[in-house]
């Protein structure tokens, strides 16, 4: 564990205990970053274009010093490093990344640093400037970066020239909010980005001040992003297959577990893209809409209509959803009502208004239901050409 301010330390399973890393030139306590590539631990410090590796498989010992300052033509200094396996596989094909505060990636390829017939230098290329120090995570075959020009993977960004970046970057849909808050809020710390497998989520978070943030967090299976608010993280990390995140009060909480938000209702609210029904050129007059539900309780949602991208106040109420069943041990028998499976919830729901795109905007509010909105279904009727 490196800070860049005190004397690295390691975790041996059961204690905690400092760790000797000595090199030529290097400062032990002014390591601030590590990564585990081709079984050697390399690591860097803060405000340096060099990187030092350790023989294979230590984790303490004298270090070798890698320059990169003849390499990076822009300067500035190493923010991070990765291990990009292009084949999602770890093996010997699997290269090295260092990426630079002036937004270079300086990619080699190879398995021992010291021999010119085992490690080259694939190439340097142009990126937008890194977020943070936490900026990168290894997603499947790729590395996920959190740059100025959105969250981008390296197997895309690399391809192509940095004004082509929004091509290939997860944060397409919502680039005008990643780039706002980059402007805004890019030199806070905190920002991090983190893959949970077991929910299928990639979580973006995104520091507000030093002590708030929110999630941008992107299906990993469809690419749909949402925003997370509430959670005020600082940090996160995977213990196991389960999620949890550290806030700037010294608390630790574990992440999408149970239904309530620390026994708080959950909010949620999420509008569909506008659809204009394969007719942009015909007015309709919509009249029913039913939303589809997935769902271990009933979700008592809010409905709201909007038509031709003008995104309205809403004025449906979102009621709570009611406890689904009984809970063993608490609940009186034969009175407790057993819980079953999710099911599925729908219902025809009048609404009225004429044009020709049309958004449905769902709210809901729960302290026990686990609700997933899977479809809508819209009745209207046709108007003439415009």
């Amino acid at each position: 564990m490196f800070n860049g301010a005190n004397t690295p330390l390691l975790f041996n399973g059961s204690s905690w205990s400092t760790t000797a890393i000595t090199g030529s030139g290097l400062t032990a306590s002014n390591l601030i970053w590590g990564n585990l590539h081709q079984s050697r631990l390399w690591v860097g410090e803060k405000d340096s274009l060099s990187a030092y590796y350790l023989a294979v498989n230590n984790v303490s010992g004298a270090a070798t010093e890698f320059p990169l300052g003849g390499v990076a033509s822009k300067g500035g200094f190493i923010q991070a490093m990765g291990t990009w396996t292009r084949d999602s596989g770890a093996g010997a094909d699997d290269v090295a990344v260092f990426v630079t505060s002036e937004g270079e990636a300086i990619v080699y390829k190879g398995t021992d640093p010291s021999s010119v017939s085992t490690w080259s230098l694939v190439g340097v290329f142009q990126i937008g400037k890194p977020i943070g120090r936490r900026c990168l995570v290894k997603a499947g075959s790729d590395l996920i970066l959190m740059t100025q020009d959105g969250f981008v993977p390296l197997s895309g960004i690399l391809s192509l020239d940095r004004s082509q970046a929004s091509l290939v970057a997860l944060s397409d849909q919502i680039s005008k909010a990643v780039n706002d808050a980059v402007r805004s809020y890019g030199d806070i710390f905190g920002w991090q980005p983190i893959l949970y497998p077991k929910a299928g989520m990639l979580v973006f978070n995104v520091m507000q001040s030093i002590t708030t943030s929110h999630q941008y967090v992107f299906n990993t299976i469809t690419g749909a992003p949402c925003r997370f608010t509430g959670m005020n993280a600082l940090c996160f990390g995977i213990l196991g297959d389960d999620l949890y995140f550290g806030t700037s009060e010294g608390k630790v909480v574990k992440f999408d577990d149970g239904s309530s938000d620390s026994g708080t209702y959950i909010e949620s609210d999420a509008l569909q893209a506008f659809s204009y029904f394969s007719s942009s050129q015909e007015n309709k007059m919509f009249k029913l809409v039913e939303p589809i539900f997935q769902s271990d309780g009933n979700p008592n949602a809010a409905i709201d209509l909007n038509l031709d991208f003008q995104i309205k106040v809403p004025t449906g109420v979102a009621a709570a959803s009611p406890t689904r069943s009984g809970i063993w041990g608490v609940s009186y028998w034969g009175i407790g009502i057993w819980g079953s499976a999710n099911q599925v919830y729908r219902g025809w729901r009048g609404v009225r208004g004429k044009g020709r795109a049309a958004s449905v905007r769902i709210r809901i509010n729960t302290l026990t239901a686990r609700p997933s909105w899977i479809a809508t279904n819209f009745t209207y009727q046709k108007g003439g050409q415009l």
